[in-house]
């Protein structure tokens, strides 16, 4: 890992890490990419589902939890009126086991019944192919004109949890008034993007490209619960 990141020994437990592989439209103001999230489960009672967080459907419509409760106007923020966000799972496999026909998507969550419970300690590996919506600019995600903030962005899973023997997933339709809540992990990204385009994000830097039209930028960050982006042309590093 790069010098900044090198501390002695793991931080967190490091049970939700992932591998997330990006590309940026910037005229659909959209993210499509695949994601490898390796989770293990800590708890001493084994897990039958798995839940993921599907954040940008709180943006999908008027329906959605997060519209209904806290509408267009949050904090003093105003949902730019017609220009919704989604996000869509189009591939799930779960220790090499394709289980999207299982998943069952409520809103903002995604809940994988599973045909194997993961036991106290074992972990699983769960492949994922997907693409967000970024909505207008509002409540900390979304676009305008050139920027773009990459947030809350990809399917997210949530805090597995046992009180004794009584277990459930920490993971709640996303209301405008909560925040977030997650295991910590190894967060390696790469994000394609469009050439003229400056890349902050989560971590450090490990690399960037130049490809013709298009820019490959790669991070690494360690110890953290969450993984954000930020794009425009007119950063300043």
């Amino acid at each position: 890992p790069p010098a900044a990141l090198r501390v002695p020994g793991p931080l967190s437990p490091r049970n939700a890490s992932y591998q997330i592989r990006a590309r940026l439209d910037e005229k659909a103001h959209s993210v499509s990419g695949t994601a490898v999230l390796s989770w293990r489960n800590l708890e001493k009672q084994p897990a039958d589902r798995l839940v993921f967080h599907l954040y940008y459907n709180a943006f999908k419509n008027d329906a959605s939890t997060f519209i209904r409760e806290a509408g267009r106007n949050l904090r003093g923020d105003m949902m730019p009126e017609g220009s919704y966000g989604a996000m869509d799972v189009t591939a799930l496999k779960v220790n090499g086991q394709d289980l999207l026909a299982r998943a069952v998507v409520d809103d903002t969550l995604l809940i994988v019944p599973l045909p194997q419970p993961v036991g106290p300690s074992a972990a699983a590996q769960v492949e994922l192919t997907f693409t967000a919506k970024l909505p207008g600019i509002f409540a900390r995600a979304g676009y305008q004109g050139d920027f773009h903030a990459i947030t809350q962005w990809f399917p997210k899973i949530g805090v597995f949890d046992c009180e004794g023997t009584a277990c459930r997933w920490r993971a709640r339709q996303y209301h405008g008034y909560t925040e977030f809540f997650a295991d910590y992990g190894v967060y390696d990204v790469e994000l394609d993007a469009p050439a003229g385009a400056v890349v902050g994000a989560t971590g450090v830097p490990v690399s960037d490209e130049r490809r013709g039209d298009r820019h490959l930028w790669r991070f690494h960050a360690e110890d953290v619960h969450d993984f954000a982006l930020m794009t425009d042309p007119r950063f300043v590093v």
